[in-house]
């Protein structure tokens, strides 16, 4: 169970941090592109383009953290992460906060998992 819950951190990190990088450039690219200019209510379509590109770095940086700190579990920031998508998800437009709800939560069950089975004490 050490082995598995060291390999579940590291995957899980791993994915959030290619997914996480994946959407800074996505959302980036259509902030400073000024894209939110097209919609009718500018000032809202900037802040949930804001929204998305501060979730998708939360999530990058979580996971890069995740792969550099590998003796260490990260679960309360796993914890902040998922209630922070949780938070922000029904605002956002295209649905894609889903999909971090679901890494963030897998990423709390794997560094519980590491927490209580590979952790150092």
């Amino acid at each position: 169970m050490k082995i598995f819950s060291g390999i579940l951190k590291a995957v899980t990190s791993f994915l959030l941090t290619v997914l996480g990088a994946a959407f800074v450039f996505i959302e980036g690219y259509l902030l400073f592109t000024g894209d939110f200019l097209l919609f009718e209510v500018q000032a809202i379509a900037f802040l949930q383009m804001l929204l998305r590109l501060c979730l998708a770095l939360m999530a990058m940086v979580l996971g890069i953290f995740g792969l550099i700190k590998r003796g260490r579990s990260q679960l309360f920031e796993s914890i902040v992460l998922l209630a922070v998508t949780i938070v922000i998800a029904p605002f956002l437009t295209n649905g894609f906060g889903m999909y971090f709800i679901l890494f963030a939560l897998l990423l709390v069950i794997a560094n519980a998992l590491y927490k209580r089975f590979a952790e150092v004490k």
